[in-house]
């Protein structure tokens, strides 16, 4: 259905990722919620990782670990403030021990059904400062989303 977009106006502490899926919306939703279908897409062969926790409701937390061929850890984690399935998901979001750039973010993530099969997503991320956003952008951010939302569709493909 396409490549996800980045959107960052200048000036701004926020950025859009947006991303239409060739999936219905509940299909969507599971492929963010569901462990075991997280690891498939989330993960790589260069770095697999595991759901450490996964608690998908309010106040509830969350924890992913990736971890490299040498043993290094890459640990990314949360807390859930809004789960309404498959609509919505408010998350806060922390790359550890990445300094600056893993301050953390805020992420409302809305799952929208285009039609019975296709839906779209959208993540609006708000971070601390401007400076920090550019540097998440600057970290490979788009690259990144584009390859991993082209292995969600691959994964959930096997779904339908």
């Amino acid at each position: 259905m396409g490549q996800t977009k980045v959107i960052a106006e200048e000036g701004k502490q926020e950025l859009f990722i947006v991303r239409e899926f060739d999936l219905p919306v509940q299909l969507l939703f599971s492929a963010f919620t569901e462990p075991e279908l997280l690891v498939q897409w989330m993960g790589n062969k260069h770095t697999p990782m595991r759901v450490e926790k996964l608690e998908n409701k309010p106040h509830g937390s969350w924890r992913f670990v990736h971890t490299d061929k040498t043993g290094n850890q890459f640990c990314f984690n949360g807390v859930i403030h809004a789960f309404e399935a498959p609509q919505r998901i408010i998350r806060t979001f922390e790359i550890e021990n990445m300094g600056s750039v893993g301050n953390v973010q805020l992420e409302f993530m809305t799952f929208e059904a285009l039609s019975d099969s296709t839906s779209k997503l959208t993540v609006q991320t708000i971070y601390k400062s401007n400076s920090e956003r550019d540097a998440m952008l600057k970290f490979g951010m788009e690259k990144g989303a584009n390859m991993a939302h082209n292995k969600l569709q691959e994964v959930m493909n096997h779904l339908k």
